[in-house]
């Protein structure tokens, strides 16, 4: 008789392992401490006044001293404040300040904390959805979800859909200065809409959702705002809404939330012009599950679980996208319906030559673009050909993630690299003169090899346009860097990615990139790696 051994624990995997669970524990404690920071005003005070002590942040604030100065503590533990022993005083950084404080900030980050605080709040639902697999609805879910998701995605709506998205679609910011008809489906709270309906005041503006709560306060929104006259809230279901001819039809990070995705595409391809435009924002994710085992990758893995798939599967058809479904599931989707048998939409069989944008919001910092390309999406044509535009905006959102990297498992063991201990040496051409290269883990040049390297670049270093063959995950550790993508250098068209910033940049894309004051990147990927100037 045999006994089967269990299996022989590694120490230093061990080790890892409790640093990391500390790590989230600390995290998971904290987040509490900071939607109280929020709420309270500690933050915002100690941008406008500080450095202050506990004493006078709680005289501030109207708080309570010791309680005050346990959350000081526990957020200059986990980095979110710095401390000096000598004046016993606590400051929040600027960085800090700009994701924690300043409501105005596209990185603005304290409605994911409210996001975390609901998801939390429903646990005992979704834990009870596991065992009988019935779904969860959006509107089941603790109302602070909805003001937290609003939060969250406002700042960067505020930011970029005017300046930037809106005006990269063909034609369509001069049919709204015009005058146009626009449906936000999937409104929610109504930010979206809002800021489009400021923007573009000769068009008309009717934001759909089908939870009745969010609708009631996204009217109360525009008419604080003074759009009430301007924008018509309604609650309706993303298959069946009402209208037609609409000019633009938007939907902000919702399509995967829905039970049937495939009827919603039909329906707002039914209700576009034949000239208009379909602007689609999804969470960005690679194509294989082993691509997004990441700390972007965890967060909305956890996200999709807790609410956009119990969302999903509390509707029609149950589809269960998810919000990790990547660009070819969304692109299967929004042209799937073409084939449906017995459907309304199988009369309408558009030409969907239109362009995919994939934006993609950098990690620790929202809504800011990396780069651009541009896909075909296609269906047959028919007959009498219907010309509709379709630009999808396959977005990731920004979380807090780390700036740094400690160290990867290789070989059996961990790989740990503190800062100051990498080997640099001159990098090859095509890197510009000057920049310097360091190894941290495996041989980039060798197949299946699983590599990360540091890259030090001086200021002003310009990168000539160039593809790689194989996907290459920036981070950018220190410094600035400038990216843009096509096949000539061009800075008027390069977006600036600083400090705490993360680029996928898919293989064979045409890039080019140039460095702000001394940057230095971390890079990651599967080897072989190559890099191919474009002549």
């Amino acid at each position: 008789m045999t006994t089967a051994r269990s299996p022989a624990i590694d120490e230093g995997k061990l080790n890892a392992f409790i640093a990391k669970a500390l790590g989230d524990m600390g995290a998971a404690m904290s987040a509490s401490l900071t939607i109280i920071g929020d709420k309270l005003g500690l933050y915002k005070a100690l941008h406008e006044h500080g450095p202050l002590t506990s004493a006078e942040l709680a005289q501030r604030t109207k708080t309570h001293e010791r309680y005050v100065r346990e959350w000081l503590a526990a957020q200059a533990a986990g980095g979110y404040v710095e401390y000096d022993p000598q004046t016993r005083r606590f400051t929040l950084p600027p960085e800090q300040a700009f994701m924690l404080a300043d409501e105005s900030s596209p990185l603005y980050v304290q409605g994911c904390f409210q996001i975390i605080e609901a998801a939390m709040a429903d646990e005992p639902h979704i834990t009870e959805a596991f065992k009988s697999g019935r779904g969860f609805g959006w509107h089941e879910h603790d109302a602070r979800l909805f003001e937290g998701t609003e939060r969250f995605f406002r700042p960067g709506y505020n930011a970029h859909l005017v300046g930037e998205w809106i005006p990269a679609l063909d034609g369509v910011e001069a049919k709204l200065r015009k005058g146009a008809k626009v449906a936000d489906v999937g409104c929610g709270l109504g930010a979206s809409t809002i800021v489009m309906a400021k923007a573009y005041p000769n068009s008309t503006f009717v934001g759909l959702d089908y939870h009745r709560d969010s609708i009631e306060l996204a009217r109360e929104r525009a008419a604080t705002a003074g759009m009430g006259d301007r924008i018509t809230f309604e609650v309706a279901s993303a298959q069946d809404f009402p209208g037609s001819n609409y000019d633009l039809i938007a939907c902000f990070d919702c399509l995967h939330d829905m039970g049937d995705p495939v009827g919603a595409s039909a329906q707002i391809l039914r209700a576009l012009k034949p000239d208009g435009t379909w602007l689609l924002v999804e969470p960005f994710a690679n194509d294989q599950l082993e691509e997004n085992l990441n700390p972007i990758g965890r967060i909305f893995y956890a996200a999709s679980t807790l609410l956009c798939t119990p969302a999903s599967l509390s509707q029609d058809v149950a589809l269960g996208l998810g919000a990790q479904a990547g660009e070819p599931r969304i692109r299967e989707v929004v042209t799937r319906f073409h084939a449906l048998p017995s459907s309304d939409a199988n009369t309408i069989q558009p030409d969907l030559r239109g362009k995919t944008m994939i934006v993609r919001r950098r990690a620790a910092s929202k809504f800011v673009a990396t780069g651009a390309r541009l896909r075909n999406i296609s269906l047959p044509n028919r007959k009498e050909t219907v010309m509709k535009s379709f630009i999808a905006v396959l977005c990731f959102a920004a979380m807090l993630v780390p700036a740094a990297v400690v160290g990867a498992l290789a070989a059996g063991a961990p790989t740990i690299v503190m800062p100051g201990g990498e080997k640099f040496a001159p990098a090859p051409a095509p890197y510009p003169q000057g920049a310097m290269i360091a190894v941290l883990l495996g041989n980039p040049s060798e197949r299946d090899s699983q590599y990360a390297v540091r890259l030090k670049l001086p200021e002003n270093a310009r990168i000539a346009p160039h593809t790689h063959g194989d996907t290459e995950n920036v981070t950018v550790l220190s410094g600035t860097l400038l990216v843009g993508v096509g096949n000539v250098f061009d800075a008027a068209h390069m977006a600036a990615l600083p400090a705490g910033s993360y680029a996928s940049i898919p293989a064979g894309t045409p890039h080019f990139a140039m460095a702000k004051g001394e940057t230095l990147l971390q890079i990651n990927g599967v080897g072989p790696a190559s890099i191919t100037a474009i002549k």
